[in-house]
């Protein structure tokens, strides 16, 4: 990570929603278009894992998925 990437202040007790909109406030981040794209991938995809905090989620969890 050593370039201050944004995941280096993320609260890894946070959810993967707080850690889907720290990742969207970037400024280099691409058009509106991507972030509405990546949003609506989460929410499809990620949707019964959004309120669980990132550190409750499992290797075990990723691999069933």
């Amino acid at each position: 990570m050593g370039q201050g990437g944004w995941q280096e202040n993320l609260n890894w007790s946070a959810n993967p929603k707080v850690a889907m909109d720290a990742y969207l406030v970037r400024p280099k981040l691409r058009s509106e278009t991507h972030k509405l794209g990546v949003r609506q991938q989460f929410e499809l995809h990620l949707k019964d894992w959004l309120r669980l905090p990132l550190d409750e989620i499992t290797k075990a969890m990723v691999a069933e998925r």
